[in-house]
């Protein structure tokens, strides 16, 4: 018996690991691409450029994370396959209905109501904001549905797509001298196309099982049973979002476009090789995990393995950065960009704990600790928005980037040990259920 358990484990991991590897692949090439195109971009556009722009996606990154209110989370976790179909259906309606109340926010309360640090060239494009939301909404959204069929190779796929038509544009724009116009247009031409050429193919193999799905009372029962999604995660997700992206704002305000632009491509840069790993093996861990709590097994030896595997993938790109930042920025970037490789010192002390952070996240979800959750993006929000005022009231902006980074950096350590300390009682809890109830009864 020992045997066939060892069989079945090995087999399961490495069906992890080839799954883990898919998404890699198309990560990989996507990220490539932009490695590739950075150089030419921060040489086509001023950073004051990139500020805008990064001014533009925060304000879709707060508003595109809950435009499904988070019911696209729950996809994954049903047994049923019509009950998870359900899912996705609220999940669309709900980024429909989000997108729509965002362009008629914009179209009555005009431009200045909508973006508090307004700057030239941003104003004619503001506007595309809904669309993007809803572009963004609808890919997050197939993208769990994928995750839940493993189809791993579509989502690969389309990885590369979005990366390409990105690129291609932005460049394109860059050589036209349009500003953060080829930027801003750029984002929005990949997040329509991948969104539409993924909803084609995932309708053309899943149709009969949605329009099996499209029941009303079905979709109120899962929109009521999953309610915790909407009620808890998706204000933890928005306070996430908002936490991330306020320094685009306050930089801003305090510094300028030239400093947002500086912090906003050292973030990207450092984002892409870490994500190369962690967005592939989150999105595989998460659907492992929810198979596994379904199964009633425990979490907790897959946690530590996926976990200290990001650790030890991470810590090379870290330490290189934290070395050699300002002078890898100025010889791939240009002489202009040094500043960036000084604020990249410390940012990647922050996104490598959120990058090994990323199992701990999807652990969480999948225990349905979606309370304890919101309780520390609370938290979270309300000391990185502190660090963050005190430091544009008092110091320089290398400083007030630094106290935010460590900020993030100590409250994503905190969740990691609090999702280990849980994961190793469930654990337990485990083994004493199963001992029990091995025993012969007499």
């Amino acid at each position: 018996m020992s045997r066939i358990s060892t069989f079945v484990t090995g087999l399961a991991q490495r069906q992890f690991l080839r799954q883990v590897v898919i998404l890699m692949t198309g990560t990989g090439m996507a990220q490539a691409l932009t490695i590739v195109a950075a150089p030419f971009l921060s040489r086509l556009y001023e950073p004051s450029a990139f500020g805008l722009f990064s001014l533009y996606t925060s304000i879709v990154s707060v508003l595109a994370g809950v435009s499904a209110w988070r019911y696209e989370v729950a996809i994954v976790l049903p047994d049923e396959e019509e009950e998870a179909g359900s899912l996705l259906i609220i999940a669309m309606l709900a980024v429909i209905t989000m997108a729509t109340v965002v362009f008629l926010v914009a179209l009555g309360f005009g431009i200045s109501g909508m973006v508090p640090f307004p700057q030239g060239e941003i104003l004619h494009v503001i506007g595309w904001i809904s669309l993007s939301v809803l572009a963004v909404g609808i890919y997050q959204t197939l993208t769990y549905w994928c995750t839940r069929r493993q189809a791993f190779a579509r989502l690969s796929a389309s990885q590369v797509f979005r990366s390409a038509g990105v690129t291609a544009t932005q460049v394109t724009g860059g050589v036209l001298h349009t500003g953060a116009f080829g930027l801003i247009g750029g984002q929005i031409l990949g997040q329509v196309l991948v969104s539409f050429v993924l909803g084609t193919q995932v309708w053309r193999e899943d149709r009969h099982l949605f329009r099996r799905s499209l029941s009303m009372p079905a979709i109120r029962k899962a929109a009521k049973q999953y309610a915790r999604f909407p009620m808890y995660s998706a204000p933890q997700t928005l306070l996430n979002a908002i936490s991330q992206n306020i320094p685009s704002f306050l930089l801003m305000k305090s510094y300028g476009a030239t400093v947002v632009g500086w912090y906003a491509l050292a973030v990207r840069l450092i984002e892409m090789p870490l994500g190369i790993i962690g967005q592939s093996l989150s999105q595989v861990y998460y659907q492992r995990a929810s198979q596994g709590q379904r199964r009633g097994e425990s979490l907790y030896a897959l946690w530590k393995r996926a976990t200290l595997g990001l650790v030890l993938i991470g810590s090379v790109p870290a330490l290189a950065v934290i070395s050699f930042g300002p002078w890898l920025f100025s010889v791939v970037l240009g002489d202009s960009w040094d500043a960036a490789g000084e604020y990249a010192r410390w940012i990647v002390v922050w996104l490598f704990f959120g990058f090994i952070n990323s199992p701990s996240i999807a652990t969480a979800q999948v225990y349905g600790l979606q309370r304890f959750l919101l309780g520390y993006e609370i938290c979270l929000f309300v000391a990185r928005t502190l660090a963050l005022l005190l430091g544009v009231a008092h110091l320089d902006a290398l400083g007030s980037i630094a106290i935010y980074c460590l900020t993030g950096a100590a409250f994503n350590l905190l969740l990691i040990v609090a999702i280990m300390l849980y994961g190793r009682r469930k654990q337990i809890e485990t083994k004493v259920v199963s001992t029990m109830s091995s025993q012969p009864v007499d």
